[in-house]
């Protein structure tokens, strides 16, 4: 097997994620610019390998986006503060990282927001990645993880939660608190 160390590739997965939580929708060109690599060609067959491994998806306009796995490893290696990991090349059409899995957040030591009977304490661990948006938004109103909230009522059939943080009280809808991993106290 072939291993080869990209920390050129984690800086673009970086740029993309950053620039799509400002609501930004990166072309390439702009990442090109942000991650200053002067060759055009090289730079075009780093994103080509990224899109490959089903990180990124580039459309007919040029904009790049990440996908779903794309977010996870950007944010599991961002929580481990750790930006050495390998793109490992079995054969020519498939390509796993290494190193991430060491880091992976082990969701089944948790439960879901959505799926704590109230009342009771909980504490934040893990927003799950998707809508940056949406993690933006929980972000501004206090949910991020290692903050202690108390599960205040919830909605028949699993849909609205209140939840009381820092002496006040937000409503989540379903979609939303499936994305909280949570521990209780």
């Amino acid at each position: 097997m072939n291993q080869l160390e990209h920390s050129g590739l984690y800086k673009i997965l970086k740029e993309i994620y950053n620039m799509e939580s400002l609501n930004k929708k990166p072309s390439i060109e702009e990442i090109q610019r942000v991650v200053s690599v002067s060759d055009r060609d090289d730079f075009i067959k780093a994103l080509r390998l990224l899109e490959k491994m089903n990180l990124i998806k580039v459309n007919w306009r040029g904009r790049i986006h990440l996908t779903n796995k794309g977010r996870e490893i950007v944010l599991a290696l961002n929580e481990s503060h750790n930006s050495r990991f390998f793109f490992n090349f079995a054969d020519k059409n498939s390509a796993l990282i290494e190193g991430v899995e060491d880091i992976k957040f082990n969701e089944e030591q948790f439960q879901r927001l959505m799926d704590v009977d109230p009342p009771a304490n909980v504490e934040i661990i893990k927003i799950l990645p998707g809508n940056p948006t949406i993690e933006r938004q929980l972000l501004c109103i206090g949910i991020i993880p290692g903050v202690k909230a108390e599960v205040m009522a919830k909605s028949k059939f699993g849909g609205t939660v209140i939840l009381k943080i820092g002496g006040f009280e937000v409503a989540l809808s379903r979609n939303i608190t499936h994305r909280i991993l949570v521990r209780r106290l």
